[in-house]
């Protein structure tokens, strides 16, 4: 907790920034509360670091050597492909930036210069770019539509000023013009008429097919595989429908992915890779995929979702649109409530808003970004993606700061974090090359595939169905006409306490560069639906500059709260613009100032005419009129034509509700009832007209630490304690590689209140199925409901720091035409089954447990995580188990004694389940036994036998044994019929000792019951390990030190084998000490002599030290030492006599081996 109450101090500190501590930059402590160093300070920090330099001539500094006479300003020489300068270096280039020499201005992208790339060939833009509709084969399989689908590398230019772009991405495989476009091919479906697809990897093979952007290998999935010696391919892909009412196997979750045929490879495919059952078999180096669509009309994409590269593979490209629609949908059209533009546009215009930066010029990537490798990753109008782990810290630094850096490294930050691999001996971070970047923030808008692009529309209302497809950065959408003195920029105005502001703007903050000039706002945005579908009612959401929390009561202050149409990564918004009143030939832009971060900016991250030149410190020159990187002006509105009527907004007022009831699931919690900070229950609703039912609220965390392999920065979701304590960590910060701890069963309602124990917003997306958003609260217990347009369904949701989200789901599985198997893989599949690498090993209490790869049955598996996809596999992803009935078990055998019988049998597949009941039955009399399980990927066994008692000698019995879980049960086939007879009692008073990679088990006999008892067996838990005897002790063998075992006893005589005893004591076997070194003679009188030797053990208790008089033929006991002892005094020797002598260490756990004898002759 320590690092968020500092973070939390900080965000109050913004307080007194609001009391008249203001400058002209944004308030120090708002930036400070993500980042600790502020532009003012970074650009103090740059200056001094330009003075020290100076002073300092040709001396080495922060880890660079500078040149007598020359000043590091710049990068050094280009060297693509190698180490960074971390600390004289922004390591972060920009997108083609122009030159101005003598007023007139060259190069760079000029903004407004292309149009927008439209749906169809018919609707393609200047530069031939357009989304195509896919083509449905609607006769291969009656009552569905099938589409055939490959991915394969293309190019297409993405502005005039810059040549093609390589890119990654969708290809119509049945129809079109043969060739891929970009955010393609737009799949249009309509609610209960399923999509079946055929995917087929077209990339090339081997080193063809590796990505064309930079590939950090350790994250995980990402590298290495788990045989060791062959890594993950980097041309990897699946399909994920994001929002659908997907079947597990064709949800496209990060191990369901396939590599193209040929591929040199033992990883072909992911190891959740399910294809349809009723479809055939579509080869190697293809899939095939069932979506329902049993859902009400709304906007949704399907991209790549590959364990490792998803960031990668979607920002290269993969991803397209898809687009439901139902009958309400069609009869609002149809009455006119909605607008309907024709053709291609009538469920509206797409608007898929993304950031890219492009690869500059060699002599501009030279001077930002000196080590990227164009041969590899790509050249000029590239893809340029952040690969340098640019830390905010530089201890060699007079003020420990450095002006370039972007993020917080472990070992340098408060409290430190001391990675595996930590800083290295040159004082340079020991980060990765290439590495993961935590977000890529990046400086060009691109809408369907343009940069900047234009739109012409009529005087009329449009409608607008708009996806944040950035992979990072989040948007504050807002309309404004054109600042008429400079056509291609908003205008920006100050903004202080000197004039009256609309009522729905923030208060007045003196920002840096002002704020859009109100008198020049555009149209309303009208909200009508969500990624979860149309809303209750219409939203109406003026043009509102981004404002933050200010309230000094409230636990979330500086969080972002005045805002215009705000959407979070993969957040969607159906919106009706009226362009009927906007006059002829007038021209808007599309304006976005959301933070990034958000909630707390990064100045070199917000780029807009009329910032400052920050390239002192990483960032950018001054934005230049007209011309990008700019991130504020996205897109401009050209109207055109004759005046339209206005829109009927009260039409839809009224037909909208009515339409949500109709298309829609009921809420499962009323509007209005909420989830306070202390809550444990809530009533909640299971069916129309029906009681409510209470139930238990479960709760979830996110939590935002340095990871502990590089000491980087990463976000982890995980789990709240039941009840927390004051005197321990209240979170539990979990992998995606533990073990399953979120389960639902289908139709299931629960109530999850999400803590969010960091600084960052997140957009968390729930995959499978949607939910709704009850309320948020405060760490102060400040009740926030929904937003007006978060009402409804939801399946994307934005969470803040240290607020509580509290949402409701019930998971509904889709009805298909074939049995769907179940997920069971391996924990971690780049890791070999039985290795217990990189688990948390903490259970939901956060106390120790040895967690092992194992095949685990995760039921229908899906996942929840963070869509800044920076995060979302670094490591802020967790699986979800859609429970189902367990497997059937399998009796493997029934020991019977007089009156009981322990029936062993092998652990069923869970179903999902963290837990399972199992009930033997004996019969005649129907006596039973029960016994909890629990999940059989945290260890080895957790059940392997019951035992049933009560039953009478002679009676021959037979056995099955229920396997349950909350889904329902299975039960065996009827094992026997087993007579009870008389084999011994279990043995009793089990006690076990640790020794080095063993333990020393004693136990008292039982009673034979009349047939002498002929041997025992030890069996260790968790990991099986078992030794026979003849009696107590047993020693077990083999066993690794450092883990945790427990034993039981079994006796058996010529009748059978007992039951097992009672669980011995835990303990861990621990090496034993090492032998001392350099035994020697110090002194030699004529009865006496003095040993020495060098103590070369760490966790001996003592030394033995043993003599012989006979050349070793037997040796005598001549007494022990203290640890530590270096020497020992032996003895009651005869004089002038010839002895022998040795030494060993010993502790609890055993002895080492002895020395080597020495020779004694005393005088």
């Amino acid at each position: 907790m320590s690092k968020t109450l500092a973070l939390l101090v900080l965000a109050l500190a913004a307080l007194a920034w609001r009391a008249g501590l203001g400058d002209a930059a944004m308030p120090p402590p708002l930036e400070r509360v993500r980042n600790a160093i502020t532009n003012e300070q970074r650009k103090a920090s740059a200056a001094l670091r330009k003075s020290t330099l100076e002073k300092m001539g040709a001396q080495s500094y922060g880890g660079a050597t500078i040149n007598q006479g020359e000043l590091a300003t710049v990068c050094p020489p280009a060297a693509p492909g190698g180490t960074p300068d971390y600390f004289n270096c922004g390591n972060f280039a920009n997108s083609p930036l122009p030159e101005v020499v003598g007023g007139v201005v060259t190069g760079g992208m000029r903004k407004f210069v292309d149009t927008l790339p439209g749906v169809g060939p018919q609707n393609a833009n200047n530069l031939g770019q357009y989304i195509p509709i896919a083509t449905a084969d609607q006769a291969a399989y009656p009552g569905s539509d099938y589409y055939q689908i490959g991915l394969v590398d293309y190019t297409q230019q993405m502005h005039s000023d810059i040549p093609p772009t390589r890119l990654r991405g969708y290809k119509d495989l049945a129809g079109g013009d043969g060739k891929a476009h970009y955010l393609g091919p737009l799949i249009i479906a309509q609610r209960d008429r399923p999509v079946r697809i055929k995917f087929t990897n077209q990339l090339g093979t081997n080193d063809a097919g590796s990505l064309h952007l930079p590939v950090d290998k350790t994250v995980m999935g990402a590298g290495m595989g788990p045989d060791g010696m062959n890594e993950f391919t980097q041309n990897r892909a699946t399909l994920h429908l994001h929002g659908g009412d997907n079947p597990w196997i064709s949800d496209g979750t990060p191990h369901q992915w396939i590599t193209p045929a040929g591929e040199s490879t033992p990883y072909q495919r992911g190891v959740s890779v399910q294809n349809v059952p009723d479809m055939p078999d579509p080869g190697p180096g293809a899939s095939t995929w069932y979506w329902p669509n049993q859902q009400s009309s709304r906007l949704m994409f399907y991209h790549d979702h590959s364990w490792g590269i998803t960031r990668l593979n979607v920002y290269a490209g993969e991803a397209a649109g898809y687009l439901l629609t139902d009958p309400v949908e069609e009869g609002l059209i149809d009455s006119g409530v909605l607008p309907n533009l024709g053709g291609v546009y009538r469920y509206g215009v797409p608007l898929i808003i993304q950031d890219k930066t492009f690869v500059p010029t060699k002599k501009q990537l030279d001077n930002q970004d000196p080590t990227w490798d164009s041969s590899k990753w790509g050249g000029f109008g590239n893809f340029w993606f952040p690969h340098v782990y640019m830390v905010n810290q530089n201890p060699s630094s007079p003020d420990g700061m450095n002006a370039f850096g972007r993020w917080h490294y472990g070992p340098w930050f408060w409290p430190p974090v001391m990675p595996e691999i930590g800083p290295n001996p040159d004082g340079t971070p020991g980060t990765p090359i290439p590495s993961i970047a935590p977000e890529a923030w990046l400086d060009t808008p691109v809408i369907n595939g343009a940069a900047y692009p234009v739109l012409q529309v009529a005087r009329k209302a449009y409608r607008f169905r708009i996806l944040n497809a950035a992979n990072d950065r989040m948007f504050n959408l807002q309309l404004y006409y054109v600042d008429p003195e400079h056509p291609t920029e908003v205008k920006l105005i100050p903004f202080t306490d000197d004039r009256t502001w609309p009522s729905h703007y923030p208060p007045p903050d003196n920002r840096a560069g002002g704020i859009p000039d109100p008198a020049l706002a555009g149209p309303d945005m009208i909200q009508i639906g969500t990624e979860g579908g149309i809303l209750p009612d219409p939203v109406t959401i003026p043009s509102t500059p981004v404002g933050w929390e200010w309230d000094p009561m409230s636990m979330n202050v500086t969080n972002v709260k005045e805002k215009g149409l705000f959407l979070g990564c993969a957040e969607r918004a159906d919106v009706i613009v009226d362009f009927s009143q906007v006059p002829e030939g007038a021209k808007l832009i599309l304006y976005n100032d959301s933070p990034a971060p958000t909630p707390a900016p990064d100045s070199r991250n917000d780029y807009y005419y009329g910032n400052e030149d920050q390239s002192d410190w990483g960032g950018a020159p001054a934005t230049q009129e007209g011309y990008g990187p700019n991130t504020r002006t996205l897109m401009m509105f050209v109207a055109a034509g004759p005046a339209s009527a206005p829109f009927n907004k009260a039409a839809l007022e009224a037909a909208l509700p009515a339409a949500f009831a109709a298309s829609q699931p009921p809420l499962i919690v009323p509007e209005g009832q909420y989830v306070g900070m202390h809550d444990e229950t809530i009533s909640v609703s299971t069916a129309v007209g029906s009681a409510p039912i209470t139930k238990w609220i479960e709760k979830k965390t996110i939590a935002e630490e340095m990871e502990l392999k590089y000491g980087r920065m990463n976000a982890t979701l995980g789990i709240e304690h039941a009840i927390p304590s004051p005197m321990q960590q209240s979170m539990v910060m979990m992998k995606y590689i533990d073990p399953q701890t979120e389960v639902v069963k289908d139709g299931e309602t629960q109530v999850w209140k999400i803590t969010h124990n960091g600084v960052d917003t997140h957009p968390i997306h729930f995959h499978g199925w949607n939910v709704q958003v009850i309320n948020r609260v405060d760490w102060s217990g400040t009740i926030m409901p929904p937003e007006p347009n978060e009402r409804g369904w939801k399946e994307t949701v934005r969470m803040s720091m240290l607020v509580d989200t509290v949402v409701a789901l019930r998971p509904k599985l889709s009805s298909v035409p074939f049995d769907v198997p179940r997920s069971v893989r391996p924990l971690n599949p780049a890791e070999p089954i039985g290795s217990r690498m990189d688990f948390t090993n903490m259970d939901g209490a956060s106390q120790p447990m040895v967690v092992e790869n194992r095949l685990t049955d995760f039921g229908y598996e899906y996942v929840w995580h963070c869509h800044i996809l920076g995060h979302e596999e670094n490591d802020m992803m967790r699986p979800v188990s859609l429970e189902i009935m367990p497997t059937t078990a399998a009796i493997t055998g029934v020991s019977a004694g007089p009156t009981w019988a322990q029936v062993n049998f092998d652990e069923p597949l869970m179903g999902g389940a963290t837990y399972m009941v199992y009930t033997v039955t004996a019969e005649p009399g129907n006596i039973t036994a029960e016994a909890v399980g629990t999940m059989a990927a945290i260890t080895d066994r957790t059940v392997s036998s019951i035992t049933v008692h009560g039953l009478t000698t002679g009676v021959p019995y037979t056995f099955t044994l229920a396997a349950a879980n909350r889904v329902g049960q299975t039960v065996t086939p009827a094992f026997g019929p087993v007579t009870p007879t008389a084999v011994p009692d279990p043995p009793f008073n089990v006690v076990a000792t640790a020794a080095d990679g063993a333990a020393v088990i004693r136990f008292d006999a039982p009673a034979d019951n009349g047939s002498p008892i002929l041997s025992y067996t030890v069996t260790s838990g968790p990991d099986v390990r078992t030794a026979a005897g003849a009696g107590s002790p047993i020693t077990v063998a083999g066993l690794e030190n450092g883990l945790a075992y427990y034993f039981t006893v079994t006796a058996a005589n010529a009748n059978g084998e007992s039951a097992a005893s009672a669980q011995s004591n835990t303990v861990i076997p621990t090496a034993g000490p090492l032998p001392p070194t350099n035994l020697r003679v110090a002194t030699a009188a004529n009865n006496y002599a003095v040993l020495r030797w060098t103590d070369a053990a760490v966790n001996e208790q003592g030394y033995t030290v043993q003599w012989s008089a006979d050349g070793g033929a037997t040796w005598n006991p001549a007494g022990t030492t203290a640890a530590n002892a270096s020497y020992f005094r032996l003895s009651g020797l005869g004089s002038r006599t010839k002895y022998l002598a040795r030494v060993q260490s010993f502790n609890a756990n055993g002895a080492s081996d002895f020395t080597s004898a020495v020779t004694v002759v005393t005088r």
